[in-house]
């Protein structure tokens, strides 16, 4: 009797368990019905509050079990759904272009379905990332030259940037004489403080504010690497203006209310940030950079190789990559090399790489059509233009890791 009353007791609470998980979804469920209809372009998460834990118990041994068939790269299908999970913005391009595959490509089964999904996600993510990219590349009057990007570094209608952009060049000056005095220690900083300065004085109320967001990144992480060695505790009242420099650069990037998609645009890309090769990038940079400077300054202005040469120049320093000597070929890369994995805020070495792909790859599409004036079209007919085409070329696929395109 004691046996039966114990079997039904746990029968009983197995069934009240099971009721209660099947209410919590349906009470999720019911909440989503009260919703009325959302356009499927919402960003929200697929569960309002923590899913179920048997719902997500259920997922991950699917997941597992998919992950296991390594040569059919079903994490295609786990990432998109994860990205539904997380409430991550929906690429309605990438979707219509996933669902209108052809037929043929799906009956080979998943191996070649998803290797075409690969192909279609790594293209859209390639894209989105140039139509974020600040600052643009352009063309005008049959120049090619950068500026603002014209969607994404638009500030607030109140904003109060000529103030914020007077404070902050004044606390870079005052860094700048404490740090140059030092600067082996400071040999990043000093050159990314001095670009963030002259950009905001030559545009103190339209800068292109992801520049200032790649210096600022370069600055902080010096300073963080000092901060860890205890570097400040001899040297005071340095850290204090370092600090105030990174509270104002954060006042002046909540002024721009695009900031924080670009982030998210750039969060997704880093997933996809190929191992770097460094021969490959480093003999890219090498080409770029003469193609640049043969290109005359009124088809290429002076603004846009400054940028470019200071771009190539930033990731070359976060790859450790060290300038060649002329007709010096690089070293082979390290079998071992990685992107460090990306943190909250993507890490510094994968912003930089995807900045440069997305920025060279952007120029490259604003060329490749042959721009919209006779003169640039000339050039670009002539060897030097078609140097400077396969350099931008080159250049992006080396940072982007594609063989062919």
């Amino acid at each position: 009797a004691e046996l039966e009353t114990a079997t039904y007791s746990a029968d009983i609470a197995a069934r009240s368990a099971d009721i209660a998980a099947h209410s919590a979804a349906w009470e999720i469920i019911s909440h989503d019905a009260n919703l009325g209809a959302t356009s499927p372009d919402d960003d929200r998460p697929l569960w309002h509050g923590d899913p179920p834990e048997w719902i997500l118990e259920h997922w991950h041994r699917l997941r597992d079990a998919l992950l296991s068939a390594e040569d059919e790269d079903w994490g295609v299908w786990t990432d998109w759904y994860e990205a539904r999970l997380r409430g991550d913005p929906v690429n309605l391009d990438l979707d219509r272009a996933i669902a209108l595959i052809p037929d043929d490509i799906w009956e080979q089964g998943p191996k070649v379905a998803n290797r075409r999904i690969r192909e279609l996600i790594d293209e859209h993510t390639r894209k989105n990332l140039e139509q974020v990219v600040s600052p643009l590349p352009y063309t005008l009057s049959g120049t090619l030259t950068i500026g603002p990007n014209t969607t994404h570094d638009i500030p607030k209608a109140d904003a109060g940037l000529a103030a914020l952009a007077e404070r902050q060049c004044t606390t870079i000056d005052v860094l700048l004489g404490i740090c140059v005095p030092r600067q082996n220690d400071f040999s990043a900083s000093l050159i990314a403080l001095r670009e963030y300065r002259n950009h905001l004085n030559n545009r103190p109320t339209t800068p292109a504010v992801d520049l200032l967001s790649d210096m600022h990144a370069i600055t902080r992480a010096e300073y963080s690497g000092l901060y860890r060695e205890q570097y400040f505790t001899t040297v005071p009242g340095v850290r204090k203006s370092f600090l105030t420099f990174l509270s104002l650069h954060k006042k002046i990037v909540a002024e721009f209310p695009k900031t924080a998609e670009r982030a998210r645009h750039i969060r997704t890309a880093a997933s996809y940030a190929p191992i770097p090769d460094i021969a490959r990038i480093s003999t890219s940079f090498t080409v770029l950079k003469q193609a640049l400077a043969d290109a005359p300054d009124e088809r290429v202005s002076k603004e846009y190789k400054d940028y470019a040469n200071s771009l190539m120049r930033d990731i070359a320093a976060q790859l450790d990559i060290p300038p060649l000597p002329p007709g010096q070929e690089p070293l082979a890369t390290d079998p071992e090399a990685r992107l460090p994995e990306a943190e909250a805020e993507t890490g510094l070495t994968i912003r930089m790489v995807l900045k440069g792909a997305a920025f060279f790859g952007k120029t490259y599409r604003v060329l490749e059509p042959a721009g919209t004036m006779a003169s640039l079209l000339s050039f670009l007919e002539t060897d030097l233009g078609r140097q400077l085409l396969d350099g931008l070329r080159d250049v992006r696929n080396a940072l982007w890791g594609i063989d062919e395109e």
